[in-house]
């Protein structure tokens, strides 16, 4: 669930938030690909869902443990290349443009229209070498007045 803080901003540019412990009841919920709703068939990415949104995850590598370019040790090699936020926003791009393809039957090209007048990106890690981005895509853009 990673690490609590008390107080930060979006960064952690110095290494540290203001630290504190955290009690709290979890539920987390393993589904399995033959039995998931379409849209989370086949997902290789975190997404994330709330009242409002799907929060669409993408890293400078998606699947760094098992990314060629970064073997044959994935945990100090992410630093070596050097991350950065293109990379980064390439890959919440490729995830959201999959799932949408997916999901919603969209062609690339909707996709593309959709995402530059309904999403909003924004910036999830620069912190721990594999940086990360993430598409708001937000649930009203897929309902119909009558």
């Amino acid at each position: 669930m990673g690490d609590c803080h008390s107080a930060q901003g979006d960064s952690e540019f110095d290494g540290m938030g203001i630290e504190t412990s955290i009690n709290g009841k979890f539920r987390l919920t393993l589904i399995k690909n033959a039995t998931a709703p379409p849209m989370l068939k086949n997902l290789n990415f975190p997404l994330i869902e709330n009242k409002e949104n799907y929060i669409v995850q993408g890293f400078a590598y998606n699947h760094f443990l098992t990314d060629p370019t970064l073997q044959p040790n994935p945990q100090v090699q992410v630093f070596t290349p050097g991350s950065n936020l293109n990379l980064a926003f390439t890959g919440a791009y490729d995830n959201a443009r999959e799932w949408l393809m997916d999901f919603k039957n969209m062609t690339e090209d909707q996709v593309n229209t959709f995402i530059t007048v309904m999403c909003d990106y924004g910036i999830t890690q620069v912190l721990d070498g594999n940086f990360g981005v993430h598409l708001v895509v937000p649930k009203y853009a897929f309902t119909h007045s009558k």
